[in-house]
């Protein structure tokens, strides 16, 4: 028996999943903006994305363990994640950051604990999304990345054989 839809954007993924499969593209799109706009109007406006303004990202080492978040852009294109991601590993490689831009998060940054997390569905799940922060409006579509088994298992078999290693290589040129 199918498990009745328990928030708006239950319905709306559901809606957007049933849809996109025969309802051509510029009505899809029409008809997500209406569903937005009916749900700024009765739920209220969403969190607005953060914005960043570029600064100088600090030394590693200068910094209390609380205060390392890896969601910062910056981090990335000024180079500096390979050190923060090595402190994280050496002394936090389970590590909360509860004052990002995008909301609370745990970071798993070692190889063996990440396998456990991705293997203990039982424990940990992808659902409903596997993002930082709310995503953009209109696309909490279902992704089979963001799926527990056995519906990622079985989402996954339709595309196993494309991206299997002889067909990648096939594909480099």
């Amino acid at each position: 028996m199918p498990t009745l839809p328990r928030t708006f954007d239950d319905i709306q993924s559901r809606l957007i999943n049933a849809t996109s499969r025969v309802v051509p593209m510029q009505r899809q799109i029409q008809g997500l903006k209406f569903l937005m706009s009916a749900k700024r109007k009765t739920f209220g406006p969403r969190r607005p994305m953060p914005e960043f303004v570029e600064t100088p990202i600090p030394d590693v080492n200068t910094l209390a363990l609380e205060d390392i978040d890896v969601s910062n852009p910056f981090l990335y294109r000024q180079g500096q994640w390979r050190a923060y991601f090595k402190r994280l590993r050496d002394e936090a490689p389970v590590h909360y950051q509860k004052n990002s831009p995008f909301g609370p998060f745990w970071s798993v940054t070692r190889f063996e604990d990440i396998l456990f997390v991705d293997k203990s569905h039982d424990l940990f799940s992808a659902e409903p999304q596997i993002i930082l922060g709310d995503p953009p409006e209109g696309l909490s579509v279902e992704m089979f990345i963001a799926m527990d088994p056995p519906k990622h298992d079985v989402q996954r078999s339709s595309v196993q054989g494309v991206v299997a290693p002889k067909n990648l290589k096939e594909m480099e040129g």
